[in-house]
């Protein structure tokens, strides 16, 4: 199951409270539960401002539950999926996350 949220402002306390309100599904599989999906949860973060998603990252890793599930976020540029949606994609420390490929058990 995939959540996605298109952040198009440079305001990463308001970035990282979005992302805050994945935690409740993302600890509980709830996605999994609701919709008989075995496969883990992930959420698409795509943010039109490089500097946002950069300083979003930071914030993240520092986030004490975020960083738990960090796992569970993929995140990329607006003018990365634009070229092409299954490009760009990366976990917040940096790895490569291809979005049509294995996701991490």
């Amino acid at each position: 199951m995939t959540a996605i949220e298109i952040h198009h402002n440079d305001r990463t306390g308001r970035i990282i409270e979005q992302l805050e309100g994945y935690l409740p599904a993302i600890r509980e599989n709830a996605f999994a539960r609701r919709y008989n999906h075995e496969s883990p949860p992930f959420v698409l973060s795509i943010f039109d401002e490089p500097g946002a998603l950069k300083a979003a990252k930071v914030r993240f890793l520092e986030h004490p539950e975020l960083s738990q599930v960090k796992d569970g976020f993929l995140f990329a540029s607006l003018a990365s999926v634009g070229e092409d949606i299954a490009q760009g994609w990366h976990y917040v420390d940096g790895r490569p996350a291809p979005l049509f490929g294995a996701l991490p058990a």
